[in-house]
């Protein structure tokens, strides 16, 4: 049983990791809003933001013309 118990080192590491490392995107239907509000700009401007983001800017598009 011992073999599954996690160090607390161990279990702080995995924390820092999950808060700081692995970036917490929005939903695309959030991401989508905010576009149609114009938090992300216009044309090449609103791609190049949220690929900088890390966000499928195709994917957000087809999101944002089917709320549209």
């Amino acid at each position: 049983m011992s073999d599954f118990l996690l160090s607390k080192d161990y279990l702080l590491e995995m924390n820092w990791l999950v808060e700081t490392v692995i970036p917490s995107l929005k939903s695309i239907d959030v991401v989508a809003r905010e576009v149609i509000n114009g938090h992300w700009g216009n044309g090449q401007e609103r791609k190049n933001r949220l690929t900088q983001a890390e966000y499928d800017y195709d994917h957000v598009q087809q999101r944002v013309n089917k709320i549209e």
